[in-house]
């Protein structure tokens, strides 16, 4: 399983954001919620975190 997390300064980091589900065939499902709060389930592999300036950063990584 991996996750993203957002990360602000020295507070806890807050999500997860995203979830992806790996199978044993490294096959990967990505679950999250979208934008009006509806459930989003895909076949997507995990994206890179990415830094938002002072808005903090998303993190990627084995949860």
């Amino acid at each position: 399983m991996v996750a993203s997390w957002h990360q602000y300064v020295s507070e806890a980091p807050s999500g997860p954001l995203d979830v992806w589900l790996i199978d044993s065939a490294e096959d990967s499902t990505h679950v999250t919620t979208g934008s009006d709060w509806c459930l989003i389930v895909e076949r997507s592999v995990p994206f890179g975190g990415y830094e938002m300036a002072e808005s903090g950063r998303v993190e990627v990584g084995p949860m």
